[in-house]
């Protein structure tokens, strides 16, 4: 059964979190703490289950919330893993590149380099 807006603030916070499906992989996840997320639960073109969290519930709204998940799995129909062109759009846009989809050939025209890898060794710049 779809949630209704008036269902949602009546949910209260629990000892241990608890989720709410709206349908189609969508779900409210109620914290201990009283807040309420919105998580898109679906599975990768290798069959892997994944999520995406679309954010809060008082600012995102229940039909945002669909919204976007019929966005999401417009793109997952189109074979894209949606975190990556979501992560890869958000990045891009921060960065003011115009070029957001495409090869590194794209990316690269507009200065923007691959994110650095992290190292495991600590950096000490201190000499003894």
């Amino acid at each position: 059964m779809p949630l209704t807006d008036v269902a949602i603030r009546g949910f209260k916070p629990a000892e241990k979190p608890y989720k709410k499906s709206d349908g189609k992989g969508l779900q409210l996840r109620v914290m201990p703490s009283g807040s309420k997320l919105w998580v898109l639960i679906y599975q990768n073109d290798k069959g892997i289950q994944r999520k995406l969290s679309f954010g809060a519930y008082p600012a995102i709204t229940l039909e945002k919330a669909r919204a976007r998940r019929d966005e999401a799995k417009a793109l997952l129909k189109d074979g894209l893993e949606t975190v990556w062109k979501l992560t890869d759009e958000r990045f891009f846009a921060r960065e003011g590149c115009p070029w957001r989809r495409g090869s590194w050939r794209l990316r690269r025209r507009c200065g923007v380099r691959s994110r650095a890898p992290t190292s495991s060794k600590p950096t000490d710049t201190a000499k003894p």
